[in-house]
């Protein structure tokens, strides 16, 4: 028996037995990775120009989708173990 935390749904069963904490902690962790690279990089572009002005059309390809990945990817983990938490037993 669940903690009656949500009520028994088939839809919500099916969907919690495909959805492992492992697979939302891998998917999270690279977007999280990736989202990463993509800022560091941008931090380099304008380390390059010596902390300068920087061509913004060229550096907001990186640091738009940067930041995007980055919170995603930690959302993506926060949920996870959410997700997990609803699967849980009572002792």
């Amino acid at each position: 028996m669940h903690g009656g935390v949500l009520p028994e749904q088939s839809k919500m069963k099916n969907l919690l037995q495909r959805l492992k904490l492992e697979y939302g902690l891998i998917a999270g962790g690279a977007g999280l990775i990736v989202g990463l690279f993509l800022l560091l990089t941008t931090v380099n572009q304008w380390r390059m120009v010596h902390y300068g002005l920087l061509n913004y059309a060229h550096t907001m390809r990186y640091a738009i989708p940067g930041s995007t990945l980055t919170a995603l990817g930690f959302q993506t983990v926060i949920n996870s173990f959410f997700l997990s938490l609803l699967e849980l037993r009572r002792p």
